[in-house]
């Protein structure tokens, strides 16, 4: 009978069997809404709650088009009345929150409206023509709040204009700026749960782009928050 070969031990190591914990990263937040609510909220709890970041593409009027960054919206050259909703509501956690539109291209017998509106509003209506929304238009410059006819609010915006939106939950107050400058509050009265931002256009060759924070403002949202908490105390929503 031949000779076996011994073979090596092999040492087998037991222990347990324990499962790693992965931690789940919290969305990134504008440097505005650090401290806030919203940020003291996602700190500690299992779901975090999202903001707007990008238009939705499942909320969109077939009359235009969002472009792979998901921030730059064209019409697609009809001249019907389109809307775009932004891929999350606002929620009331944020305190204050703010969104700016670079207008790209807006010819003089066009109409583009910058705003907020509800889900349930037609994306086939300009921002503030209907419940549930309220908008700055730029053929006129006036103020929709929730109804077809306007009020006159501020001056007319075009092409290399930077049109912003705030909602500030605190005092109840919408305001819009120009260019880094703050045009005075639109309303103030109890605003609505689950606004998105949005826009519409009316008329061919209109293109925007949104910044929901990914890129610096050109309005001082920053130093507006802190002013405002530094008056009137940090209130928890």
């Amino acid at each position: 009978m031949p000779k076996l070969t011994k073979l090596p031990k092999i040492r087998i190591i037991r222990g347990k069997n324990k499962k790693r914990k992965i931690k789940k990263s919290k969305p990134l937040l504008p440097d505005y809404l650090n401290d806030s609510p919203l940020d003291i909220h996602n700190n500690v709890a299992k779901c975090p709650i999202l903001i707007p970041t990008c238009w939705n593409v499942n909320d969109c009027s077939p009359g235009l088009r969002i472009y792979d960054n998901l921030l730059s919206v064209k019409n697609n050259g009809s001249r019907e009345i389109a809307a775009v909703r932004a891929n999350n509501y606002i929620p009331r956690e944020t305190g204050i929150y703010y969104f700016e539109v670079d207008i790209l291209e807006c010819e003089d017998d066009l109409v583009i409206s910058v705003g907020v509106s509800a889900s349930y509003t037609c994306l086939d209506r300009l921002a503030g023509w209907d419940p549930g929304s309220i908008g700055y238009h730029s053929d006129n410059g006036w103020k929709y709040l929730e109804y077809g006819h306007g009020l006159k609010y501020g001056p007319t915006f075009t092409a290399g204009d930077t049109i912003g939106c705030c909602i500030n939950f605190y005092s109840n107050e919408i305001f819009f700026t120009k260019n880094g400058v703050n045009l005075g509050s639109v309303c103030k009265s109890k605003i609505i749960n689950q606004l998105y931002p949005a826009i519409g256009m009316g008329g061919m060759n209109s293109w925007i782009e949104a910044n929901f924070g990914n890129k610096p403002f050109k309005f001082d949202i920053k130093l507006y928050a802190k002013t405002f908490k530094s008056q009137n105390g940090f209130l928890i929503l």
